[in-house]
Formats: C-alpha cells, sequence, structure tokens
C-alpha cells in the first residue's frame, strides 16, 4: 500500500515533468514569476483575455512564488489574487504601474515589510493576515486605502501601527491575533484615527485591560463595531458618561437615556395614533379597524334627502312599510330618501346603520356620500338651535313635555329603532317616475298632494295642470305596482317552496311511520311458537284475524 510520502513525491515528480519545460525556477527550486508564465496562467488556465491590459480579475494564488515581477502589461487589473505563495520578505515596486487596483490579496505569504504601495492610489483592500508583519513604514501606504486586514502577524507595540493613524480614509482594521500590548499610547492611537469604525482585537494581551471596552467606545467616537460586538447607542453615551465621572455618572447616564428612548417612542406611537385617526375621520372610516366608511353624527344629520312625510309623500308611497321596522310610512314621520337610489327608511331607523354599519344603502348598497363641511356645520348650528328652543318650550310650558326629536306618535318604533336591524327585511321601497317628477323624487323632495279634479279645477282653473297631475300619479302607481307585483311574486315562489317541503316532509314521516310498524310485526312474528304460527294462519284464512297475536310468555 502507497504511503502519503510517496503519493506526494509523485505528485511533486509529476509537476515537475509538466512544468519543467515553461516554469523557470531560481537556485533554490522555486518558480520564478515570468510574462510568459502569468500569460499562460491568465488565458489558458483562467479563462482571461489574451490581451494583458483589458484583465481586471487575475488569480495568481498557490504558485510558490516568491517575488513579484513581470506584470507590466498587466495595466488594467483592479482586483489581484496572491495569496498561499511566498512572496517576502517586502512587496517590491513590481505592482507600481497598476492605477487601477482596487483589492490586494496577500494572506499566507512570507512578507516582514509592508511598503512601496503609496502609488496605487485607488487601493481600498489590502490583505495581508497571516504572515510576518510587525510593523509599517510611513507612507508606505496609499490615502485610499479602507479595509486593512493584518491578523495573524507579529505587531505587539502601538509604534508599530502608528503609521496607520495618517489614513484618512482607514475605517476597517483587523489586528486580531497579535501580540498587541494594552499601553495608553495604544488607546491614544485608536483615538487619533478619524474614521475608524470596526475593530478587531480578539486574541491580544490588549483585551485584558480592565475597562478595555468602556476606553475604546469612549475614545473612538466613529466605532460601530468592537470585537465581535456592535457598539450601541447606550453603550456609547454610558461610556462617555463613564469616562467623564466613573460607574455611577455611567449608570445615570444609561438609565437617562433608556427613560428618553421610551419616552421618544411612546410620543411616536401617540402622534402615529393621531395621523391614524385623522385619517380615518377624513375618510369617514369607522372606528373597529374594519376599513368601512361609515358616517359621523354631524355628518348624520346634514345627509341630503332628510325630510318629515307630508301627503304627497304619503300619496306616492301608498301605505308603503319602513324596510327596517316594518311600519308604515305615513304622514308625520320624519324620513330619509337617499339621493342615490331613492330608497326610503325611517330616520331613526337608518341612522344606526349609516353610523357604525357602513355608509351605504342597506338594500342596494349604493354609496351614500359624505355631506359637505359647510352642510354639516349648518346642520350642527340648525340642531343646537332646536335644542336651545327645545329647552326654552320646556321650561315655560311646565307640563314636562318637550320637542322629542323626531318621535311622532310611535314613540316606541323611533326609540328602538337602533335595535330593530336584526329584524331587517330586504323590502323594496324605490320609487321611480319616467315622468317630469322623478329628479323631485330622487332628491328626496316631497310629491306635490295630488287633489281631486273638481278641487283642482276650482283651485287653479287650468284643466291641463290638473290632468298632468293626474298622469304623474298614475304613473308613479303603476311603476309602484310592477315593483311589488315583482316582490309578491317571489313571495309566492318562496312560500309554494315552504309548502312542498312540508309536504315531503309529513309524507317522509308517514313512510318512516309504516316502516316501523312493519319492523315491530316482525318481532312479535318471530317470538311466536309453532302452535300460535299454525292459529295465526288459520285465522287469516277464514279472515277472522285483525293482526298477529300477541306472543307468550
Amino acid at each position: 500500500m502507497a504511503t502519503a510520502g510517496s503519493c506526494f513525491a509523485a505528485f511533486e515528480a509529476s509537476r515537475s515533468a509538466t512544468t519543467s519545460e515553461e516554469d523557470p525556477v531560481d537556485e533554490n527550486g522555486f518558480p520564478i514569476m515570468t510574462h510568459k508564465v502569468v500569460h499562460r496562467i491568465v488565458h489558458r488556465e483562467m479563462g482571461g483575455y489574451i490581451e494583458p491590459s483589458i484583465n481586471d480579475n487575475v488569480h495568481l494564488e498557490n504558485r510558490r512564488w516568491r517575488e513579484i515581477r513581470d506584470l507590466d502589461k498587466y495595466t488594467g487589473v483592479s482586483v489581484l489574487h496572491l495569496e498561499n505563495n511566498q512572496i517576502g520578505p517586502s512587496i517590491g515596486t513590481g505592482l507600481a504601474h497598476m492605477s487601477k487596483l482596487k483589492a490586494l490579496y496577500l494572506q499566507c505569504n512570507m512578507l516582514k515589510h509592508v511598503d512601496s504601495l503609496s502609488a496605487n492610489q485607488k487601493l481600498t483592500l489590502l490583505n495581508v493576515a497571516t504572515n510576518q508583519i510587525s510593523g509599517f513604514t510611513e507612507g508606505g501606504l496609499p490615502h485610499s486605502l479602507n479595509t486593512l486586514l493584518v491578523s495573524a502577524n507579529n505587531i505587539s507595540t502601538a509604534g508599530a501601527i502608528a503609521p496607520l493613524a495618517s489614513l484618512p480614509n482607514l475605517e476597517v482594521l483587523d489586528l486580531s491575533r497579535n501580540n498587541l500590548e494594552g499601553s495608553d499610547e495604544a488607546f491614544e492611537l485608536f483615538a487619533r484615527m478619524p474614521a475608524l469604525r470596526v475593530l478587531y482585537l480578539q486574541h491580544n494581551p490588549i483585551q485584558k485591560v480592565e475597562y478595555y471596552r468602556r476606553r475604546l467606545v469612549s475614545r473612538c467616537v466613529q466605532l460601530t463595531y468592537l470585537d465581535d460586538t456592535p457598539v450601541e447607542s447606550a453603550e456609547r453615551v454610558g461610556a462617555a458618561a463613564w469616562r467623564e465621572g466613573g460607574m455611577k455618572a455611567e449608570q445615570d447616564a444609561r438609565r437617562r437615556f433608556n427613560e428618553d428612548k421610551r419616552n421618544k417612542a411612546k410620543a411616536q406611537t401617540r402622534r402615529i395614533a393621531a395621523e391614524r385617526a385623522a385619517r380615518r375621520a377624513a375618510a369617514n372610516l369607522g372606528s373597529d379597524d374594519s376599513g368601512r366608511r361609515v358616517l359621523s353624527n354631524e355628518a348624520m344629520a346634514a345627509v341630503p334627502g332628510a325630510l318629515v312625510l307630508d301627503e304627497g309623500w304619503e300619496t306616492a308611497l301608498e301605505a308603503d312599510e319602513c324596510p327596517v321596522c316594518q311600519a308604515r310610512l305615513k304622514c308625520g314621520d320624519r324620513a330619509i330618501a337617499l339621493q342615490q337610489c331613492g330608497h326610503v327608511f325611517h330616520t331613526s331607523c337608518l341612522a344606526p346603520w349609516l353610523t357604525k354599519a357602513s355608509a351605504t344603502c342597506p338594500l342596494c348598497r349604493a354609496e351614500v356620500a359624505t355631506p359637505e363641511p359647510e352642510a354639516i356645520a349648518a346642520a350642527a348650528v340648525e340642531t343646537a338651535n332646536a335644542r336651545r328652543r327645545a329647552s326654552v318650550d320646556e321650561a315655560n310650558s311646565g307640563d314636562g313635555t318637550r320637542d322629542t326629536g323626531g318621535i311622532t306618535e310611535d314613540g316606541d318604533r323611533e326609540r328602538d329603532g337602533s335595535q330593530r336591524w336584526i329584524n331587517y327585511c330586504p323590502r323594496s321601497n324605490f320609487v321611480f317616475s319616467n315622468t317630469t317628477n322623478q329628479s323631485s323624487v330622487m332628491r328626496g323632495d316631497a310629491p306635490e298632494p295630488v287633489a281631486d279634479d273638481a278641487s283642482a279645477r276650482g283651485e287653479d282653473g287650468n284643466d291641463e295642470e290638473a290632468e298632468a297631475r293626474d298622469e304623474v300619479k298614475r304613473t308613479i302607481q303603476t311603476q309602484l305596482k310592477k315593483r311589488f307585483s315583482r316582490v309578491s311574486s317571489e313571495k309566492s315562489k318562496a312560500e309554494a317552496d315552504q309548502t312542498h317541503s312540508l309536504d315531503a316532509f309529513a309524507r317522509l314521516r308517514a313512510e318512516l311511520k309504516a316502516a316501523r310498524k312493519e319492523r315491530e310485526d316482525d318481532a312479535k312474528a318471530d317470538g311466536m311458537s309453532v302452535d300460535e304460527r299454525i292459529a295465526l294462519a288459520q285465522k287469516l284464512a277464514a279472515g277472522d284475524g285483525e293482526g298477529a297475536a300477541e306472543p307468550t310468555e
């Protein structure tokens, strides 16, 4: 069985056989980076462009190179991967011509110094983790650098990273797994980094310093993430107070911060609730979160079509009933004739529906428009004046009677109108006419009283006007009769269906009773002896038996 050493030796031999003719090596046997080798890797192995200058993402990792060279023709590179090589001890000048370079990956190499990158003015990310870097030189890094990853190196003092304080755009710094000491100079150095937002210092001696996190958070005002924990606003406020007055000051500052936060949340909740209530009020929406549009009490008082029925209306309605309470709509009742559809209801019966359920007609679901603000204001003033007059009349009369606000001789009906929606009956009282009187009826205006021919002629002296009124009356009555005849036919059909169902149910009960009696007779016959069966058969044959004899015990 082949061992791991023999397999590795065979792999190295095969690799040497395939690359010895093309890849040159130095005196120590390490491959040398040449333009020919790089071109073969980029174009053939990685599928890049044959023209070096237009390749923007170049992968040259895992090649065991010790020096960066012969990359002069790759001027358009923006991302360069050189990790897992043996580049060192410095980067050298082999990348100075890459003016478009933005990201450079050099982790897992043999670097001890990071220099000669100041010419790459667009470089924003530099990864030199897992090397042997012990410090940085002044001016060796470009000012455009935003992210620097230096974990798992040999940095031990604050002076080794002092040049990083001169980088104005450095926001992310990873110094984990080093040997950085926790001196006051190190804390002051991090405070001098103007743009530092994310700092990783895990597995360093500086973490063992007392109040390590408070000292960093209080000094680095832009810090949002420290080690593996984000820096919250409460922690920042507490750390700033701790730096000024100690632990007691930090506790007081945190308590005030939490109270202010709760107060702001409550204020925000109240503001949102007020805005929501205002939107609902503007849209006339109900308060039950159903989203249905309803009318306010003020808008209900100004709904067009409200009237007191007179003789003309009573004649036009022809003894019709309110669909809600089933009471007759008669002269003197306060009613509403909806403009949108012409249906007529008692005011006390329709008000609960429009103000609590839906701003639509209960019969046909036609939308009831919200009155204009001027009309609502005028109705409110009129209601207030009516109440004032009623109170004055009550005080003057002294008999305890006053205006009941719409309660007529059938006062019980109006007081209980809001409770009668359970008895709602979808019966139509649609008033419609093809004559010129249609518009007035649809607006909710009262039809003119129709006098007899003699009085009309005697009062007006105009036969044509009297004939026109008669024609209006006949047209309205014809339309109402057609409407109610259709309702009556539908009601007759429903009654016929109900009668048929009752007859069928009665027949079914009779059949079940006969079947039950037959089963009982069979059971009795099964309990008779042989002699009793013979006697019964003889009786039946002679015509004397009326039924089966009782079985003996």
